[in-house]
């Protein structure tokens, strides 16, 4: 959603998009996936106190709150070490929270069926975000851009 709001007149040779809805939050249904949207995934982890004990304390906060092993793991990967055998957050969680509400107010669906570079948008096959409906815009899309548009799928993915 970057390249559609810069202000910088930069054009980009193409763009690679990976599993990211292309409209706004109040066009897709967010209770379907809720507890697994990166946003409410920030929003748990804004919820523990630092600095965090070890990556395995964790890892079992994450699975008490009802998070996959998976996720729960990925999640130990963004810590560091306070200097004091302690975990701080690599990241700032405010911010990121602050980006995601941000792009889940954009709607790309114009820039794509208007785009001049090419777009590849990169679809997980067993992703829960991706309707008929939307499946169908990306055609549409495709044919709008004189076919700069593209959705690749990746066979045997989920969006996590």
């Amino acid at each position: 959603k970057y390249a559609e709001r810069s202000s910088l007149n930069l054009k980009p040779d193409q763009v690679w998009v990976l599993d990211s809805f292309p409209g706004n939050a109040s066009q897709f249904q967010f209770d379907s996936f809720e507890g697994n949207s990166a946003l409410s995934v920030v929003r748990d982890l804004r919820k523990i106190k630092t600095p965090i004990h070890s990556r395995s304390w964790l890892q079992n906060e994450l699975l008490s709150m009802g998070y996959s092993k998976v996720v729960s793991t990925w999640m130990t990967t963004n810590l560091r070490d306070d200097g004091n055998g302690k975990f701080l957050w690599k990241m700032r969680l405010e911010n990121m929270e602050e980006m995601l509400i941000d792009y889940l107010n954009v709607d790309v669906w114009p820039f794509l069926r208007e785009s001049s570079v090419p777009i590849r948008y990169v679809r997980a096959s067993r992703s829960n975000r991706w309707t008929l409906d939307v499946l169908k815009s990306f055609e549409e899309a495709h044919l709008l851009s004189r076919r700069n548009t593209v959705l690749d799928v990746l066979e045997n993915a989920g969006h996590w």
